[in-house]
């Protein structure tokens, strides 16, 4: 596990085991629907054989298909109702320190957010 304070980036193997732990966490999550079940359940699928035998002496195509994997899954399980952490800091930082938008500014609708 890496900190802030560690200069050293995650390696490949360490970026699919997290991703691969948040979506076995979005299996659970009450607002993700059958279909995105179902789409998790096929990104998990299709990860697991990858990460079998000596993964600091993987070849140079499960390395390829490992980056490929994260990828095609980065949006997978990411509910829409809820803005990701960077779209509500953006919502927040356009926002002049009062809280209330002026007609200057123009924030496009974030799905699920209510209006200010």
């Amino acid at each position: 596990m890496h900190t802030t304070n560690d200069s050293t980036p995650p390696t490949l193997v360490e970026r699919v085991q997290a991703r691969r732990a948040e979506l076995r966490l979005g299996l659970n999550d009450a607002a993700n629907g059958k279909s995105t079940r179902a789409d998790i359940e096929a990104a998990l699928a299709s990860i697991e054989p990858m990460l079998t035998g000596d993964l600091d002496k993987r070849s140079d195509m499960v390395s390829r298909d490992m980056t490929h994997w994260l990828e095609a899954n980065k949006y997978v399980g990411v509910n829409a109702a809820r803005p990701a952490p960077h779209e509500a800091a953006a919502i927040a930082f356009a926002l002049p320190p009062t809280g209330k938008a002026d007609d200057s500014i123009r924030i496009p609708p974030v799905a699920g957010v209510p209006k200010a």
